[in-house]
């Protein structure tokens, strides 16, 4: 759920029961992340939030500022590991176009627009995003039911969302939610964060026992995998 705070704004709240204890983050987004094990504690974590408020401003000043600079500008600039981008100028659109092929995302702009202004990089990255969930599609279902079959996994559906926050979830009732953004990794972590939410069909936290499952399922040490996401956020 969403809920705002005086100063800090928009505050997405989450329960995860696989942790332990309360977690505030602020996402390479800007999107501000409080996570807590229960319902029940909410009012501790609410106070926890408040308790960080100038760290929160603070911190979401300066993602702003990195989000400020990724302004997609260029002809031939690729935004998506399959897809680059070209402005194509027309006269008097009534509204910004655009048409996405396999290889290519095309912004139809009028000559008299600015590129750079928010208008125009707010639908380009939108258009970006429907390229990705594109992909996602047409990957993702098919490559998490191999993965299954092939480590002897069961699991009730596959979703695409278009997550912001985290790569992959798994519900209480194994139904596999992957963020569009999944699509912008390698396909060797691709394979890890499907096999890891696979793994959390059977194992429902990230104790003990989910490593060693998961570990008997990768091609190498877990940490390797971890270390090399890290180097990824959501939103390159």
């Amino acid at each position: 759920m969403q809920k705002t705070y005086p100063n800090i704004g928009t505050v997405e709240i989450v329960i995860n029961k696989r942790q332990k204890r309360i977690n505030l983050k602020v996402q390479k987004t800007g999107v501000v992340l409080l996570s807590m094990p229960h319902a029940k504690h909410l009012p501790e974590a609410e106070k926890f939030l408040l308790q960080h408020c100038d760290w929160i401003v603070k911190t979401k000043q300066t993602v702003e500022q990195k989000l400020q600079k990724k302004h997609i500008l260029a002809d031939t600039e690729k935004i998506t590991p399959r897809h680059n981008i070209r402005f194509v100028t027309i006269e008097s659109p009534k509204q910004l176009r655009a048409k996405i092929s396999d290889t290519e995302i095309i912004i139809f702009i009028a000559p008299h627009i600015d590129r750079s202004s928010k208008p125009v990089q707010d639908f380009v990255h939108k258009v970006r995003e429907q390229a990705l969930v594109n992909m996602a599609h047409d990957y993702i279902p098919q490559r998490l039911a191999q993965l299954a079959v092939d480590n002897n996994f069961r699991y009730a559906q596959c979703k695409i969302s278009r997550a912001k926050t985290r790569w992959g979830s798994c519900s209480h009732a194994n139904t596999i939610n992957i963020s569009c953004y999944i699509m912008q990794l390698p396909p060797h972590l691709i394979d890890f964060i499907l096999l890891h939410e696979l793994t959390h069909t059977i194992h429902k936290n990230h104790g003990r026992e989910f490593h060693a499952h998961l570990r008997q399922h990768l091609p190498k040490p877990e940490q390797d995998f971890e270390r090399e996401i890290r180097k990824f956020s959501i939103l390159n």
